[in-house]
């Protein structure tokens, strides 16, 4: 006889992990998110796990797992996977999320809007995939002075540098046929000033 398992977990502070590709969905679970796992075996119990600062949440028999910066589908076979490796025999997994914490990005420069603070910046939220041109025009669009040719994104990397990211603003501004960049959290939008 299967019963389930239901625990919550609650996604604590890992910002390198959810951070990967220039293209990676802002659904990837991140630092906050409180997941609910569902897993079948002969015994059950729960529990609440939080991700440590490596981006790990601890699981009794499986041990540390690093789930920061995954998908709920990537998140479950990997489940699946340590199961099947501990010897659980035929387990299933049901991963899903309880709630997402706050995702936000930063928006810096050259963009009209009346929620910027004094330094020309806003704060966004972001809970879907939202691309640099998306959130220019979420808080007005450019101003006159916004220098296109060079917007960057500004992003940490999962080894903890900081990449740039050209945004081709003037390539879809003038209609060309080229992808946006995909915002990730605490992505950093910069709009410079033309010289």
């Amino acid at each position: 006889m299967m019963h389930r398992l239901i625990a919550t977990l609650s996604i604590a502070s890992l910002m390198a992990g959810a951070i990967g590709s220039v293209y990676a969905k802002t659904s990837d679970i991140m630092a906050g998110d409180v997941l609910s796992l569902a897993v079948s075996q002969p015994t059950s119990y729960s529990m609440n796990s939080c991700v440590d600062e490596n981006g790990n949440i601890r699981l009794p028999k499986l041990g540390y797992i690093h789930v920061a910066g995954l998908s709920l589908d990537e998140i479950d076979r990997k489940l699946l996977k340590h199961l099947k490796n501990q010897g659980f025999k035929d387990p299933e997994v049901f991963v899903s999320v309880s709630s997402y914490t706050s995702r936000k990005i930063y928006v810096l420069g050259e963009v009209k809007g009346s929620s910027l603070n004094a330094n020309n910046s806003v704060l966004l939220p972001v809970y879907e995939d939202m691309t640099a041109l998306q959130a220019v025009s979420s808080v007005g669009g450019f101003t006159e002075e916004a220098d296109l040719s060079k917007v960057l994104v500004r992003r940490l990397t999962a080894e903890g540098e900081i990449e740039l990211i050209p945004v081709p603003a003037q390539a879809i501004m003038n209609g060309e046929k080229v992808e946006d960049i995909v915002l990730k959290p605490t992505d950093m939008l910069i709009i410079p000033r033309r010289d």
